[in-house]
């Protein structure tokens, strides 16, 4: 376990986002903990959007501007086009954070289900978490690879 009053340097932060959101997001699926992965994944495209903004990390009030930002500038644009009218902050990131449970507008499904990822039927729209996981994955890539190359600027992480 990383001691979070450690990440203050881009190669803790680079540590961290490897072991918590990257690794950590895979063995939840491996594992089979479908809707715990699809938690986590919601909450960390938040975090990832604190990467991105020019706001401290403790900044209050920016959940949705966050996962907006991320999603816009991390992700194939398909998926801010599916968070319209935050649709999918609305849907993923706030129901399952706060109150553990999905949508009736969202079927949160795996490869095995036979869905399409991004697609809606019947006024629902299907997420597939492999293919989700996969966009995510690389964009937490891509971050550590800004912050390797000195193209995004860390924010220290305190332990308070």
């Amino acid at each position: 376990m990383i001691d979070s009053s450690l990440l203050n340097t881009p190669e803790q932060q680079c540590q961290w986002i490897q072991s918590t959101f990257i690794d950590q997001s895979e063995k939840l699926i491996e594992c089979g903990f479908t809707l715990v992965a699809y938690m986590v994944i919601g909450q960390g495209v938040e975090t990832m959007g604190a990467f991105l903004d020019k706001k401290p990390f403790k900044a209050k009030g920016q959940s949705v501007e966050r996962f907006s930002l991320a999603l816009k500038k991390m992700f194939p644009a398909r998926y801010s086009e599916f968070n319209n009218r935050d649709f999918l902050y609305r849907n993923l990131r706030s129901n399952l954070t706060h109150l553990s449970v999905g949508s009736p507008y969202l079927f949160l499904g795996t490869e095995k289900d036979g869905v399409k990822h991004l697609w809606v039927e019947n006024k629902k729209t299907s997420l597939v978490l492999e293919r989700l996981f996969a966009d995510y994955k690389k964009a937490w890539q891509d971050i550590i690879t800004m912050i390797n190359e000195g193209k995004l600027k860390i924010k220290p992480l305190v332990k308070e």
